[in-house]
């Protein structure tokens, strides 16, 4: 990635775009950075970015924490985000959530 293509959605983001927000915390995830990544997941998750949410989820789910991915899974599976609802899905089945696995894994 260019430092004009950074500067590039740096600039959206400035101007509340949640999906430059969303590039910039991928970007920030290749480069290593999980601790700016999640900063820039959660400001793109806080204006309703269901890629940002799922993204939270995968860095849930890395670090252990299930509760906290379940969260993130479900409010970007409820507005139709197919990879959280299949992630959700395979959670809730580690989870023995049989019936809530079942309804994610038919939604996605």
């Amino acid at each position: 990635m260019s430092t004009r293509q950074k500067n590039w959605f740096t600039q959206a983001a400035d101007q509340n775009f949640a999906a430059a927000m969303n590039n910039l915390g991928s970007i920030a995830a290749k480069e290593g950075d999980k601790e700016q990544a999640k900063k820039w997941y959660i400001k793109a998750a806080e204006l309703d970015d269901d890629m940002s949410r799922f993204n939270l989820g995968c860095f849930a789910v890395e670090e252990g924490n299930t509760e906290e991915a379940r969260r993130w899974y479900t409010l970007a599976a409820e507005a139709g985000q197919i990879l959280s609802q299949f992630n959700l899905a395979k959670l809730e089945d580690r989870e023995g959530n049989k019936d809530e696995a079942h309804k994610w894994f038919s939604m996605a």
